[in-house]
């Protein structure tokens, strides 16, 4: 796993990891450049690359935006401390780039965001987390853009006013905390309380369209 990471992260392969069973894209290049789109794969395709990921923006949005990024720092981190290799230095660009992203799909009401930043979930909708901001001005500390990143971490960022939900301050246990995953061990009649009225109905909604989906062996759509 240790060295399945590091090839998803820059294509550097470990002494395990042969060339039939290496990926073909990883994250250096959405950032930095060639990283090839599935079509360029095909017989006679042209030879396309791009940098999708360049200005901060992760492209898959939703759950996979924010949260993918701070999973990165997360792992760049993990590699710095066990091995004393700092992968930060050789894309320091990058991490301006994803403060700006933020920032700037920031809602005017300073808790909603463009669904490129946010770590919504099923219950929560687009707010944004503390998680990414904090971990960038961590990052940016003592360079240019440390003190513009740490006040968007600890002053530009509201608290929700949307009944029943709330701006998480990080992560707990080593994933997101969020409306649904913190209600999923309580009683119902508790997690009813804890959500309200529009967001239960909501999720009941829901709930019967995967049981309709279910009854019709239509489980495994979108």
């Amino acid at each position: 796993m240790i060295e399945w990471a590091r090839i998803r992260f820059d294509g550097t392969r470990g002494p395990t990891v042969d060339d039939t069973r290496g990926p073909l894209a990883w994250r250096t290049q959405a950032f930095d450049g060639g990283l090839r789109p599935p079509i360029a794969f095909d017989d006679n395709a042209p030879r396309i690359s791009g940098n999708p990921f360049l200005g901060g923006f992760d492209f898959q949005a939703w759950s996979y935006g924010s949260e993918e990024f701070s999973r990165m720092i997360d792992y760049l981190l993990i590699v710095k401390s066990a091995t004393g290799e700092d992968l930060f230095t050789p894309h320091a660009s990058w991490f301006p780039q994803i403060l700006r992203a933020e920032k700037h799909a920031l809602f005017p009401n300073r808790f909603l965001i463009d669904p490129t930043g946010d770590w919504g979930s099923d219950a929560q909708g687009a707010l944004i987390s503390k998680g990414l901001p904090k971990r960038l001005a961590f990052v940016l500390a003592g360079t240019a853009d440390g003190p513009a990143a740490q006040h968007f971490a600890e002053t530009e960022i509201a608290q929700s006013t949307i009944p029943g939900t709330e701006v998480f301050r990080t992560e707990r246990g080593g994933r997101q905390d969020s409306v649904t995953r913190r209600c999923a061990p309580l009683h119902h009649r508790q997690r009813d309380r804890l959500l309200g009225d529009d967001l239960r109905v909501r999720l009941g909604l829901r709930r019967s369209e995967r049981d309709a989906r279910r009854g019709r062996g239509l489980h495994d759509l979108p």
